[in-house]
């Protein structure tokens, strides 16, 4: 005879847990489900929404993996919701981290992203706005520093790599319109006429370093350098996963981040226009 895998009392043959003990299981994974989102979305304090959740796996009798799993989709689903909508302050970004830390979330999983787990990723990007915000950007880590020239007093504040250089081409196809009528031994017949087509859209041109600094944008790849001052920029396009940067002459350069089905378009616009305020502030006021 088995035993209940809630419980671990004995059931009937060919089972492996209670009806009423699954149901309350559910009941107890719904609450901590409910209790884990409110606490990210309002800023609940880890230290005091740890012991909830404890309670809460203990009183239902929640498996210990299927609480981690409850609780850390939970976290994910909140933080990107949150992370995006708002700027996280560094106690909100710390409590989302003791929440993870709590049920030994493996941060450099591969699986989180097969998974579509990018809620942490989200948190730091968000932070980093915060920060920027402030006006006390984050210390620079110097990825990509070293290929640019930058100004004096000029300051980095972040960096993509892997960032794909497209711009909106128009392109001639040749197409046939008509029906091809086999007339045998290995002859054809084509009815119709051959035309051109012109296709319009993103033209890859190069791959590379994307950095954003306290004045420009500059970007760096093996066959392209540029650089974009504030100033000369008219208007910034967010993407899913990057974004489009128009200035006073030339096609809308567009800025395309390879992470791995992550969503940045939010964050690099946002990060842009935040700095390109601040530049224009201290233009105005030196």
């Amino acid at each position: 005879m088995s035993l209940c895998r809630f419980c671990n009392a004995k059931v009937g043959l060919f089972r492996n847990e209670h009806v009423e003990c699954a149901e309350k299981a559910r009941t107890g994974q719904t609450l901590l489900r409910e209790l884990v989102e409110k606490a990210v979305l309002e800023g609940g304090n880890a230290a005091d929404v740890i012991p909830r959740m404890t309670g809460l796996t203990e009183q239902y009798r929640i498996p210990a993996l299927d609480a981690k799993e409850t609780a850390i989709s939970a976290l994910d689903r909140a933080t990107s919701e949150k992370a995006r909508k708002v700027a996280l302050s560094p106690q909100e970004f710390e409590n989302i981290y003791e929440l993870l830390c709590h049920y030994k979330y493996e941060f450099a999983d591969p699986a989180n992203v097969a998974n579509k787990r990018f809620g942490f990723s989200y948190a730091g990007m968000s932070n980093i706005l915060w920060h920027v915000k402030q006006y006390s950007p984050l210390p620079y880590d110097g990825l990509g520093r070293t290929q640019f020239n930058l100004e004096y007093n000029e300051n980095p504040i972040f960096c993509f790599g892997s960032t794909t250089l497209a711009e909106e081409r128009t392109i001639s196809s040749h197409n046939y319109a008509g029906i091809s009528v086999p007339l045998g031994d290995g002859i054809r017949f084509n009815t119709g006429s051959y035309g051109n087509r012109a296709v319009t859209g993103l033209q890859p041109l190069d791959e590379g370093d994307f950095l954003v600094t306290d004045r420009s944008i500059y970007f760096g790849g093996k066959h392209k350098t540029l650089h974009i001052p504030y100033r000369s920029i008219l208007r910034t396009q967010p993407y899913t996963d990057g974004i489009g940067v128009s200035q006073n002459n030339g096609p809308e350069k567009v800025f395309v981040q390879a992470l791995h089905g992550a969503e940045s378009g939010w964050f690099v616009n946002e990060l842009i226009l935040t700095l390109m305020e601040q530049y224009k502030e201290r233009v105005a006021h030196p």
